[in-house]
């Protein structure tokens, strides 16, 4: 049975196939010919062309059974490596669905791009590979995307008492904490720049002491993928969507006017555009229009934009690791100030309770040696009776030190 969309009800996920063609880098999304569901497998064609870029996206749309899902990649049956991508879900999926792409590799920190593309399948007489092609033959020209349910809480372990005595702690999650929205937004974009190849392990369920633990994928999409020209001789598509498919899978042609006189070179640059249509001199160039050639400089700009985007948002995230650690030592400073002073002051108060009160705090305020001045007053009376005359006897320095 064909239906008329990669939605796959039972487990709520969709996928479909982006395109993007040179120079214009506009991305569409490729139409899909005869959809089929057998079970929680999902296949269909699209058209593909040499040099054509593409990008893999699903959505989740209905699934809340599971926290978090892990979408696979496997290119032309190459089962010896694959592309995971793991995507945890919020509690609610937000209107229209949870989304998730990838559309190439990411190198050096992120500082490097390289775009998954359509290539050219390289062939060979060697008849020594004969066998080895032919068995592979048969996942060629296949993109398949495989979406598992994830756990995200890591199973409690339970041992019994008299086993390990010397052990008693094991791994588990943490409380929860909210994240930030920059936080977050910036671990997405990760998750998509940066996911990870590693090495499948191909388990065979006879040799398993339970086959349950296999755990079957939610879905399975198969995106086969052909040349239009045998899309179209197969009958896959139809002659009356053939200039469609087309003018999607190729990039628009030149055209030039019939009159070589009246054809008018455009310039690609808009400065120079402005100022041949200023002039009223020139010829008019509504009719017969011949685009200029696309400069190298103009087509690489997109280019180098999204690599100075992924430099920039990488290096933000650099400075923003370097303020957290900046922040944890300055507290850390702050506390181990904080025990000084709370050491020095206890030690400060039982130093006042054991010394006597001589009024002077020569504790708290350590002070120079003072020098005292005693004076001797020597009285020497003038004339009789009580008429004394007071004065300021000779003055002794006395060293107290």
């Amino acid at each position: 049975m064909l239906y008329n969309s990669t939605f796959h009800p039972p487990s709520g996920f969709s996928a479909h196939v982006m395109t993007r063609t040179h120079p214009l880098k506009m991305r569409t999304n490729t139409d899909e010919y005869q959809i089929q569901r057998h079970g929680n497998v999902v296949t269909c064609y699209i058209a593909a062309e040499i040099g054509q870029e593409f990008s893999v996206v699903w959505t989740n749309e209905s699934n809340e059974d599971y926290p978090a899902t892990r979408g696979t990649l496997i290119f032309d049956g190459k089962t010896s490596f694959q592309r995971s991508v793991e995507v945890i879900h919020s509690k609610k999926l937000p209107l229209g669905g949870d989304e998730t792409s990838i559309d190439g590799e990411y190198f050096n920190h992120c500082t490097q791009y390289r775009p998954y593309t359509f290539g050219k399948l390289e062939r060979t007489d060697d008849d020594e590979q004969f066998d080895e092609s032919e068995a592979r033959s048969q996942e060629l020209g296949v993109i398949e995307l495989t979406i598992h349910g994830e756990d995200l809480e890591i199973p409690v372990l339970v041992l019994h008492e008299r086993v390990q005595m010397d052990i008693s702690q094991q791994v588990v999650l943490g409380k929860s904490s909210q994240v930030p929205l920059e936080e977050q937004n910036q671990q997405k974009k990760m998750a998509k720049a940066s996911p990870t190849w590693f090495q499948q392990q191909n388990l065979d369920p006879a040799q398993l002491e339970d086959p349950a633990q296999l755990e079957a994928p939610l879905v399975i999409f198969r995106f086969i993928y052909r040349t239009l020209e045998v899309l179209c001789a197969e009958g896959i598509v139809p002659a009356s969507k053939l200039s469609k498919v087309k003018a999607q899978c190729k990039a628009p042609e030149r055209s030039s006017g019939s009159d070589p006189e009246d054809a008018v070179e455009v310039p690609v640059n808009a400065d120079e555009l402005d100022e041949l249509l200023s002039d009223s001199n020139r010829r008019r160039v509504v009719v017969g229009l011949r685009l200029a050639p696309v400069d190298e400089d103009v087509e690489m700009k997109p280019k180098r934009e999204e690599g100075r985007i992924e430099e920039l948002w990488a290096e933000r995230a650099r400075l923003h690791a370097r303020t957290a650690d900046l922040l944890t030592q300055q507290a850390e400073i702050h506390a181990q100030t904080a025990a000084v002073d709370a050491e020095l002051a206890q030690l400060l108060s039982g130093l006042r309770r054991r010394q006597p009160d001589t009024g002077n705090d020569a504790v708290a305020t350590p002070s120079r040696p003072r020098k005292r001045l005693r004076v001797k007053k020597e009285e020497r009376e003038q004339g009789l009776g009580d008429q004394r005359a007071v004065g300021l006897g000779s003055v002794e320095v006395i060293d107290l030190t």
